[in-house]
């Protein structure tokens, strides 16, 4: 373990350098250590796939790679199923279902892909997916309760008018008064004006006077014509 420890500092004091071989010293490091690791635990804080290439075991933080996300596929009906008998039944399930479950939960996991610029392959970092949270149905009762009843509108029977002086009074009454008046103001406009009566007056004149014989008009000059207008 001294040796791997030992082997792990020269590799990173080597990051610091900025020398063409750096890269190339690293991966033979790394590669040292992973070699004299047999039956030795590895960090993954320091030797996982987050912090280098598994491959050639480049370190991120020293090389050019691309990133993408691989979505995960959903669990089928029938995966389901195994899994709750899994979890609620006693009996005993075979190895090739449970090998399955295993297989389809790693892969319902999202996967980070990270590509090395040295060795060209990809390292795959599983992400844990959150679980959407289930939204609780709201019931019709809560609904109605919720909405504000409707105030309904009382006509005003008095028009707002003040009707405080005649308070004895009910207020059937002042709306019978009130149509009344509205009847009556009605009726005078429909009424025919003097101005009108005059204006109808002076047409019969005029038919009468052009109706008479022509004897008649020699005798009248043009003073009693327009007395007999007026």
């Amino acid at each position: 373990m001294e040796r791997i420890t030992h082997l792990w500092n020269v590799n990173q004091f080597i990051t610091k350098l900025n020398c063409s071989q750096s890269r190339n010293l690293q991966t033979f490091y790394i590669e040292k250590c992973k070699k004299f690791s047999h039956g030795i635990h590895l960090s993954s804080q320091n030797f996982g796939p987050s912090v280098m290439c598994i491959y050639c075991g480049s370190l991120w933080n020293t090389i050019n790679y691309t990133v993408r996300i691989s979505r995960g596929k959903p669990l089928s009906k029938s995966i389901k199923k195994i899994i709750h008998s899994m979890n609620n039944s006693e009996k005993r399930i075979p190895k090739v279902q449970r090998t399955l479950v295993k297989k389809c939960l790693k892969n319902k996991m999202n996967k980070l892909i990270l590509k090395c610029s040295v060795c060209l392959k990809n390292t795959e970092i599983s992400l844990n997916k959150p679980q959407k949270e289930k939204v609780q149905k709201i019931t019709s009762e809560n609904i109605q309760s919720s909405k504000k009843k409707k105030k309904k509108r009382i006509k005003d029977k008095t028009a707002g008018l003040n009707i405080s002086g005649i308070s004895s009074l009910d207020a059937k009454d002042v709306t019978k008064e009130l149509k009344e008046k509205n009847e009556e103001m009605e009726n005078i406009k429909n009424l025919i004006t003097p101005n009108q009566k005059l204006k109808k007056l002076n047409i019969k004149r005029l038919k009468d006077i052009v109706n008479e014989p022509a004897t008649s008009r020699k005798r009248r000059s043009l003073h009693n014509f327009l007395t007999e207008l007026c």
